[in-house]
This record gives structure tokens, C-alpha cells and sequence, in this order.
């Protein structure tokens, strides 16, 4: 295992520092390796610094090759504008959003029966006690089914 770790070579886990600077790091991949795009920012020579994705993978031939930021989000914005869903992929998920409305309305409904039922036990159970209460004598009783009534 530690020959075919040393063979593969070292990896890296994903960057969990995604933030506002480079929203798509680690979601775009390189065109020619497929791997997750990194990005940093540079520092021309005049001092000024300059957002870039770049590819890391070693003998990808885009390998430290930078792409700016606004390029690759502006053609990523664009791909984003230009989806959209076919008329049967919008027929199909309609369908699905009706079929699950059914079955929750339909799951309300049998809510709906068993709320009443429990209603009418309770109601059932509050006319007996109260036809205890007007037979009963003992004072301790009348206090038991009132308390049970409540």
C-alpha cells in the first residue's frame, strides 16, 4: 500500500477556504487533466495584485498556466445564462412536482380523517365523565372526573 501510495503520488485535500475572492475554486476543472482548478492572487511588478485560477496537476500541459479570474467567470456566467431545461425535462420534473403534491395532499387528508376520530373518542370520553359526575356522591369522585375532564 505505501509503494502504490509513494507511485500515485501525494495528494492534497480540496481547499475548504472557498470565499468571495475565488467562488469557483475547486468546482471548475482543467480542460486538458480534469482536475479542480486553484486560484491565487499575483503581484505584478509594479506591486499591484491580480486574481487567477490555475491548474496544478504536474504534466498537464496547462500546468501553472493562469486563467483571469473576470475571463473565466464571465464565460462561466454566460454558460450559466445559456441553460436551460428541455420541454421534456420541464414535463417530466412538472410531473413529478404534481405527483408529490398529491401525495402530500392526499397524506393531509388521512391526517385530517384521523384528527377527526381521536376527536370524537376524546368527546365520547369527556360525555361519559361528565354522566359519572352528575351520579356520583363523594365529593373526592366529583373532583377526580373534573380534573379528568380538563
Amino acid at each position: 500500500m505505501i509503494q502504490q501510495r509513494i507511485k500515485d503520488g501525494a495528494r492534497a485535500p480540496a481547499h475548504k477556504d472557498i470565499n468571495a475572492d475565488f467562488p469557483l475554486r475547486g468546482f471548475v476543472c482543467c480542460y486538458d487533466c480534469n482536475t479542480p482548478l486553484t486560484a491565487c492572487w499575483s503581484t505584478s511588478k509594479s506591486g499591484k495584485k491580480h486574481p487567477y485560477y490555475l491548474c496544478h496537476a504536474k504534466g498537464c500541459p496547462s500546468y501553472r498556466k493562469s486563467i483571469r479570474r473576470d475571463v473565466l467567470e464571465g464565460e462561466f456566467d454566460e454558460l450559466m445564462q445559456s441553460l436551460t431545461p428541455s420541454e421534456g425535462l420541464f414535463a417530466m420534473a412538472t410531473k413529478m412536482f404534481k405527483d408529490a403534491w398529491g401525495q402530500r395532499s392526499g397524506q393531509m387528508e388521512a391526517d385530517k380523517r384521523l384528527i377527526r376520530t381521536e376527536r370524537n373518542q376524546v368527546e365520547k370520553q369527556i360525555e361519559g365523565l361528565l354522566d359519572r359526575v352528575v351520579d356520583a356522591d363523594s365529593p373526592t369522585l366529583i373532583t377526580a372526573y373534573e380534573k379528568r375532564i380538563e
